[in-house]
């Protein structure tokens, strides 16, 4: 519970540098609401509560959980290692700020909504990009830059009604991209404060005349090279991450396993298989249901966890090693008679053991 503490000891701090008060925000009638993520939602809505109420503070009104943001599959974790550092891996690269505001907005909020006033944002900014996309198709439509040449008052009409959009757009965007949205109302000739301005200014006529700046570039293009360099620098943070938590398994395995006798060993019943049928289970992205001949009438059904680094097309065929004594096991409601050996590489697929050359099936194992 850390993190809650912090966000008041920082209110504090801007308070103190402002010559503000904390304690209308934190112990008075202030409005708190609390952005997280959704696997902490009975922390911030059990836990956390009662301390604050405990110690006289005041609890959230709102606590508005999101989806996660995941990095290669893996979900965001500072602890883990699995986290693009803003510093390091993006604005080192050039990066904007308001660019990775906007992506992590769009990437962490998984329901739609109507209104801001509800705390969803993705529906909010699908309808901002929906006026985007009209304002792009009306101006290509129009093509002022040859209508010029017919009429001009035309033109005039067509590019102040773009000047209209792209206004209300301003506004809208203030809350996703706000420096952005801050030189974008300034190259339209906009005196007043974007960051203040009401959503109802964004249907106010753009006046005619309005002294307009050269117009800049917002965000440069992400050249295809970059966008390889940040992969390269994500996939490079998920295997550290990766190798960080095979050691510690290492670890634990070499501290907590528990010493077995020959005669343990000797229990355990492991045959060379072929797999002869390969397929997905339905809604078990990781699985496989297999049928693997080990030298019996029929062949075993085996549901392996290795959907994620093999397809069944890839696997049939392909000679394993099989722990057939296995007490049977229901998964995603298949019946499993077996276990397909296997280890697990830096990034946590699975490697097949398999035989040193063709066996035949059935071949016993130690």
């Amino acid at each position: 519970m850390d993190a809650p503490i912090g966000y008041i000891a920082f209110t504090e701090e801007w308070a103190n540098a402002t010559g503000d008060s904390w304690e209308k925000y934190w112990k008075d009638d202030g409005e708190i609401v609390h952005f997280i993520g959704g696997d902490i939602i009975y922390h911030h809505c059990i836990f956390l509560p009662a301390m604050l109420k405990g110690a006289d503070y005041s609890p959230a009104s709102s606590v508005v959980a999101s989806g996660m943001v995941k990095i290669e599959n893996k979900t965001f974790s500072k602890s883990r290692g699995y986290v693009v550092w803003v510093g390091d891996d993006y604005m080192e690269q050039g990066f904007h700020p308001d660019l990775l505001r906007y992506e992590t907005i769009q990437n962490t909020i998984d329901k739609a909504s109507e209104a801001m006033e509800k705390y969803e944002f993705k529906k909010y900014a699908d309808s901002v990009m929906t006026l985007a996309s009209y304002g792009n198709i009306y101006f290509q439509s129009r093509e002022p830059w040859n209508l010029v040449k017919e009429d001009k008052e035309e033109c005039g009409r067509v590019l102040k009604n773009c000047m209209q959009i792209g206004k209300a757009l301003t506004l809208l965007y203030e809350p996703l991209i706000p420096e952005k949205a801050g030189n974008a109302w300034k190259q339209l000739g906009m005196q007043s404060n974007v960051h203040t301005a009401l959503y109802s200014q964004g249907t106010v006529p753009v006046e005619s005349g309005t002294p307009l700046s050269k117009p800049s570039i917002l965000f440069k293009k992400i050249e295809d090279e970059t966008i390889e360099k940040m992969e390269a620098i994500a996939s490079q943070r998920v295997r550290e991450a990766n190798e960080k938590q095979n050691r510690k398994k290492g670890e634990q395995i070499m501290t907590d396993s528990e010493e077995i006798t020959f005669e343990d060993f000797g229990k355990l019943d492991m045959r060379v298989g072929t797999i002869v049928e390969a397929e997905k289970v339905e809604k078990a992205d990781k699985l496989l249901r297999l049928e693997v001949d080990i030298g019996e009438e029929t062949p075993r059904q085996i549901v392996a966890g290795i959907a994620l680094t093999h397809s069944p097309e890839e696997v049939k065929g392909r000679q394993v090693i099989v722990l057939a004594n296995l007490k049977p096991a229901k998964l995603c409601g298949v019946k499993s008679f077996g276990m397909v050996l296997a280890g697990v590489d830096e990034d946590g697929g699975a490697i097949l053991l398999a035989p040193e050359k063709e066996a035949k099936n059935g071949t016993q194992i130690g």
